[in-house]
């Protein structure tokens, strides 16, 4: 049977204490061993570059070790900022 999680990201993930929350919990489950991962956005209200480059690191060391990870529920405005920057919504 396939393990699959949910993370639910929140908030303004510009700041320190946001970001040092999302590595524990994805850290959380690349030890779990889950095998496809959901990463919600939908109550994210804030991210600039750093925080979304640093979450797509995280989803990309996923991707290679072979968990399918999938993007959603993006809020919109944050939909258009990863449009601008060609990043793929969802990935395996």
């Amino acid at each position: 049977m396939e393990r699959r999680d949910t993370v639910v990201l929140s908030g303004d993930l510009r700041t320190e204490d946001q970001r040092m929350r999302t590595r524990y919990i994805l850290e959380e489950k690349w030890e779990s061993g889950v095998e496809n991962l959901d990463v919600d956005l939908s109550e994210v209200t804030t991210i600039d570059f750093g925080s979304m480059t640093e979450l797509l690191k995280i989803r990309n060391r996923f991707i290679q070790a072979g968990t399918k990870v999938e993007l959603k529920n993006i809020p919109l405005r944050i939909r258009r900022i990863m449009q601008i920057f060609r990043v793929p919504i969802s990935g395996s």
